[in-house]
């Protein structure tokens, strides 16, 4: 019954077809940044170019940078009080990142720390505040401090060998147990930040969180990855929200 159940799940359409979605979104975006390009903006030209004729895979992994994704979003929702110039050092820097044929999410650069489940194929990024690049660290960080850091009492803290430790060893028994829905919703889940208690704040009231605002990734404390069986429950949720939010 639960093969049953897990395949049902995994194999929706509109739900576990994580590379239909991927492709749809980079179709999407192609579309409107064609027709940012043809104002005559050469930063935009130049990185329509580069994610249209460069490798696929490259192109999917900067895409689903949480980033990435939310200058995307401002700049084709902004209104006349915020013009593509605000996005022009963002862009220009995710430019720089596709054109060095790096394989990893532009605000996970300078972090060397990663996840590999079994059951997908990509590293899931562990985010370090010390040495993310400056442009990614100040953005990804002010979306923190304004969707989560505002309303919980948490900050973002560096992995640590038994944080990293834990997280695989999560990805493990997942893959172990539910191998078709953990790749389905590990798929959408690229980054993960750890956090800890702000001032003394019991731990057992922080759960882990993640937002739509903040796509592709999800934040765990660490009082929620004491055991391999937590580990993996929480991995599974906060995929499953991860992808709802894609």
């Amino acid at each position: 019954m639960l093969d049953r159940i897990e395949a049902e799940l995994a194999g929706q359409p509109a739900f576990g077809d994580a590379q239909g979605i991927f492709d749809r979104l980079r179709a999407i975006v192609l579309l409107f940044l064609e027709g940012a390009a043809k104002g005559g903006r050469p930063l935009i030209q130049a990185l329509h170019q580069e994610l249209r004729d460069g490798p696929h895979r490259q192109a999917a992994t900067v895409l689903a940078d949480p980033v990435v994704r939310a200058g995307w979003r401002g700049m084709f929702r902004r209104n006349d009080e915020s013009p593509v110039e605000d996005f022009d050092e963002l862009f220009a820097a995710t430019l720089r990142h596709l054109r060095k044929g790096a394989s990893s999410l532009p605000t996970a650069a300078g972090c060397p720390l990663h996840a590999r489940p079994r059951s997908v194929p990509h590293d899931i990024a562990l985010y370090d505040p010390a040495l993310s690049q400056p442009v990614f660290k100040r953005r990804l960080e002010a979306d923190f401090d304004k969707y989560i850091g505002g309303w919980h009492p948490v900050l973002l803290q560096r992995p640590s060998p038994a944080l990293v430790k834990a997280v695989e060893r999560g990805c493990e028994l997942l893959a172990a147990l539910l191998p078709e829905l953990a790749a389905s919703a590990l798929a959408h889940l690229r980054l993960i930040g750890f956090l800890s208690s702000k001032g003394s704040r019991q731990a057992a009231n922080i759960t882990n969180i993640t937002s739509i605002r903040i796509s592709s990734t999800t934040f765990l404390h660490r009082a929620s990855l004491r055991t391999p069986w937590v580990a993996a429950e929480v991995l599974l949720h906060e995929a499953v929200h991860c992808k709802l939010g894609t």
